[in-house]
């Protein structure tokens, strides 16, 4: 008798690239928004930036996390790309609202949203190309 578990790795596979991408997508995070908090505190830098930093910020973590789907599915990079830049927005949404203990949709949020799922399939397709 045959056994069907090939596919079942293959969701497994692509379950833990995704965890393994938003994790990536954090950690990056992270480091930016100390950077960015380090600068800001210790330069004459105007908090002013601190709405276009964000925006960067989670468009180079987008990016980093669809270079790295990418490489590691080889297949489908900015359709896996925009997955994870979805997934990533979302979880940083939802940790947001579990921080703030309410639920804002705001158009801040529809910005990052396209941000991140723009950073993410871009950032796939350069994946899915390494060699």
């Amino acid at each position: 008798m045959k056994s069907n578990r090939q596919p079942d790795r293959a969701m497994q596979s692509y379950f833990q690239v995704y965890v393994k991408g938003v994790i990536v997508a954090c950690i990056v995070a992270l480091l930016l928004f100390a950077i960015l908090a380090l600068l800001i505190t210790y330069t004459n830098i105007s908090e002013s930036i601190i709405p276009a930093g964000i925006l960067a910020i989670l468009s180079i973590s987008g990016l980093i996390s669809g270079v790295y789907v990418g490489a590691n599915l080889k297949t489908k990079g900015w359709l896996n790309g925009i997955l994870i830049g979805f997934i990533f927005i979302g979880f940083i949404f939802l940790i947001g609202s579990i921080l703030n203990k309410e639920i804002l949709f705001e158009l801040s949020f529809l910005y990052k949203l396209i941000i991140g799922i723009a950073a993410g399939g871009i950032g796939g397709m350069i994946g899915v190309n390494l060699k």
